[in-house]
């Protein structure tokens, strides 16, 4: 829901209402009881998800800990079996995360408006940061894909540019669902689409080795930038933009030249 087409935008709910009753009842979706009862075939034993209630007997983890805990368990074949809703799961889950992170914001934007008020600021200043509707609002740059995150970002690569000139080489990395590592893992009748988690890890595997090889292959570099999105099929791919020393560049690559000429 694009946030345009509201002035109040909450957290999304389950609502559960008996028969013979009128008002219902309203689960947070930050509850432990969320993923069973939003995901039956996921947790048909009505397994407690992740929650902000605590619970005896139930280690502590953090919310990304809790789900890599189910997700890269390599003993635990749900996720990838049910295809499509387990990709959805995943998108859900990590929107209860962003969700989580905004909470937290929000928390601490009260604690600030709090001290405002005691050391007796002015009331206008008050009300406008007591509005946590306010659209006008500024994460900071710690939250991942803010404005204020994507400048420093920005910012960052800019002054590289500035300082260092033009990059060399632009590379690119596009996710291939033929590779074997994914294909082993596909059940009868399913594509990479499928399974999420395995296009993932596999990227990310790939993409570590590519860029071992872009540290070792150039000599010393001045500075690498890469960017990892998605591309409109789904997949992820990577850009990436190198900076070497030409000096040493050169000679390396003379190296080489005369090194092949010898093999020939």
């Amino acid at each position: 829901m694009h946030a345009s087409n509201s002035t109040i935008i909450n957290p999304c709910s389950i609502i559960i209402q008996r028969h013979g009753q009128n008002r219902p009842h309203f689960v947070n979706i930050l509850s432990r009881h969320y993923e069973p009862l939003h995901y039956v075939l996921l947790f048909p034993h009505a397994d407690i998800g992740w929650g902000l209630d605590h619970v005896p007997d139930i280690p502590s983890l953090m919310q990304i800990q809790w789900y890599r805990s189910h997700l890269l368990a390599n003993d635990d074949d749900r996720f990838s079996i049910f295809g499509r809703l387990s990709a959805e799961y995943v998108v859900d889950m990590y929107s209860r995360t962003e969700e989580q992170r905004l909470f937290y914001i929000a928390k601490e934007r009260r604690h600030h408006v709090n001290e405002i008020s005691e050391a007796g600021q002015h009331h206008e200043e008050e009300e406008e940061q007591r509005n946590d509707t306010d659209p006008g609002i500024k994460l900071p740059a710690s939250f991942l894909g803010s404005r204020a995150w994507t400048s420093d970002q920005t910012a960052d690569a800019m002054a590289l540019g500035r300082k260092y000139r033009k990059p060399t080489f632009f590379c690119i990395m596009t996710f291939n669902p033929d590779w074997p590592e994914v294909r082993e893992r596909l059940l009868p009748g399913q594509t990479a689409f499928d399974v999420p988690v395995i296009v993932a890890r596999v990227f990310k595997s790939h993409l570590e080795k590519v860029l071992q090889v872009l540290r070792t292959c150039f000599g010393s570099k001045k500075y690498m930038i890469k960017v990892i999105e998605f591309q409109k099929r789904g997949f992820p791919h990577a850009h990436i933009i190198i900076k070497v020393r030409l000096a040493q560049f050169k000679l390396l690559f003379e190296f080489r030249q005369s090194k092949e000429s010898m093999t020939g």
